[in-house]
Formats: C-alpha cells, sequence, structure tokens
C-alpha cells in the first residue's frame, strides 16, 4: 500500500512557485526599468507579488503620462483598443474639452487638474477646446510594454515548467509504513 502526503505536496510546491514568481517578478521589472523609452520614469515603474488563495500572481507596472503615451499613444493618434480607454475617458485625469471624435489634443477650461502624474496644473481656459497638436503633436503609440511581455513569455513559461518538472514528487510517496 502507498500513502501520498498530497496537503505537504502542495504546501512544498506552492513554496517553490512562490519563490520562482518572485525571481521572474524581479526579472521582469529589470526587463521594463532597461527597456522603458527615455520619458517614462522609472520611479514609477513598479512591482508587487500577491497571493490571493491558491494563486501567486506578479505584477510589473508602468505608470505616469511617459508611459501611458509611449505605449498607447497621444491625441488623435492614441490606440483606442487599450483596455482602460473608456476608464480613462471616465475619469478625472480625460480633457472634457477634447473632441468625442479623433480625440486630439486639446485646450482645457480654465481651472486646475491632475494629470496622468499626479501633479497639479493650472490651465488658463484660454485654448479651450481647440485643437493643440499643431503645436503638441500626438504620438503614435510604441507598444514597448506589450512587445517586452510578449518576448518573456516563452522564458517565463519555461522557468514555470522547469519547476514541475524538476519538483520531487517522489518525496511525498511512500510505502505506507
Amino acid at each position: 500500500m502507498f500513502k501520498f502526503d498530497v496537503k505537504a505536496m502542495v504546501d512544498d510546491l506552492n513554496k517553490v512557485y512562490l519563490s520562482e514568481i518572485e525571481v521572474l517578478t524581479d526579472w521582469l521589472w529589470a526587463q521594463v526599468q532597461a527597456k522603458a523609452p527615455p520619458e517614462v520614469r522609472r520611479d514609477m515603474i513598479g512591482k508587487e507579488i500577491k497571493i490571493i488563495g491558491n494563486q501567486v500572481i506578479g505584477t510589473v507596472w508602468a505608470g505616469g503620462i511617459g508611459a501611458l503615451t509611449t505605449e498607447w499613444g497621444s491625441g488623435s493618434l492614441a490606440d483606442e483598443s487599450n483596455p482602460a480607454w473608456e476608464t480613462y475617458t471616465q475619469s478625472k485625469y480625460y480633457n472634457p474639452s477634447r473632441f468625442s471624435y479623433g480625440h486630439p489634443i486639446s485646450g482645457r477650461p480654465k481651472g486646475s487638474y491632475i494629470n496622468l502624474d499626479n501633479e497639479i496644473k493650472y490651465s488658463s481656459g484660454r485654448m479651450e477646446g481647440l485643437n493643440l497638436e499643431r503645436w503638441l503633436p500626438p504620438r503614435e503609440p510604441q507598444h514597448w510594454l506589450r512587445e517586452i511581455v510578449q518576448l518573456s513569455r516563452p522564458y517565463v513559461v519555461e522557468r514555470l515548467l522547469n519547476v514541475v518538472q524538476t519538483f520531487p514528487f517522489y518525496k511525498y510517496i511512500t510505502d505506507g509504513r
């Protein structure tokens, strides 16, 4: 008769995966730090590891206006396939004076507002609603972060598969004595 200590095996496998996710999250964070365009503020590149139930989730992100505009573009060239586009256009960050079509960069209403770097700015309102792309050219999306994720995927999958392939499952099977 054989005995299989499933609880101990799952606990130990989770510990090994947690360790590997920490390593991979640090590695991916370093990739983003190194490959982000110069406009991206390095202090706005972050990482986090969460354990939710039986899941370990490693997250790396780049925030701020530099990350947003280099990844997704700006003004009339912004990529509206951004999964956060609708949330952004409904948020306090979005200029309410922008045209509803084409979304060119335009002047803001008079008053203070918070930009995507969480800085308080002030608009005189003189250019409200005017298309400013002649002076502030829109940017095409570079999708640099998406590219890092796509290029990193094979390495990450290889490392995670290696965890399963090298895990000593046999240690949890005994002859029942």
